[in-house]
């Protein structure tokens, strides 16, 4: 077949437009999928990061919570301020992590409103009763309130709910490494190669 100088001049021009097309169309892909990856990764640290911070916050608090006493608290005693300045992050998290994060979160502003409250008015939730029978050696004792029970009730709960929340946040944290960063890789790339 016989194209001459006109229909091979043509098929030239064509060829290069095609490559050029190509060529775009593969570059912009690449860049597509590396960005993907950028912020995919991004993501995943950032996730590492509010977990690791949670972690460490819920397990300071827990520990704050098996050293009180009702009568030897203070206003802050459950430190939430991860919880409340990150508040945001939440949605890096899986729906039963945010749920066990939340509730602890929960008991532990209601620890630090009693532990307040208690810390303003100590008479509310401990109150001395003296012994009738001080001759026999016995001293005063004191008599723990609602408002101690209440306290002590609310530590028992916030305990059983961090060990949940941590639970749960070292149980995901642990799902990354090489295998979730290949995971993520194929997810990004498998749409793009089926175009």
């Amino acid at each position: 077949m016989n194209l001459g100088i006109g229909g091979l001049f043509v098929a030239t021009i064509l060829a290069i437009v095609v490559s050029a097309f190509m060529g775009a169309f593969a570059t912009g892909a690449m860049t597509f999928g590396v960005r993907e990856i950028r912020e995919s990764l991004d993501m995943r640290r950032r996730r590492e990061r509010f977990r690791a911070s949670l972690i460490g916050e819920i397990d300071s608090g827990m520990e704050n919570i098996g050293a009180s006493y009702v009568d030897r608290i203070g206003s802050e005693l459950v430190p939430t301020s991860v919880f409340t300045t990150e508040t945001d992050d939440l949605g890096l998290l899986n729906e039963e992590e945010i749920s066990c994060v939340t509730s602890y979160y929960a008991s532990a502003r209601n620890i630090n409103s009693i532990s307040k409250r208690i810390s303003l008015n100590p008479e509310e939730a401990v109150s001395e009763i003296e012994s009738d029978s001080f001759e026999d050696g016995c001293p005063p004792y004191a008599e723990e309130l609602p408002l101690a029970d209440a306290y002590y009730s609310e530590c028992d709960i916030a305990i059983k709910r961090g060990e949940k929340a941590v639970s749960e946040l070292r149980e995901n944290k642990s799902k990354t490494g090489l295998r979730a960063y290949l995971n993520d890789v194929t997810n990004i790339f498998v749409p793009i190669l089926s175009i």
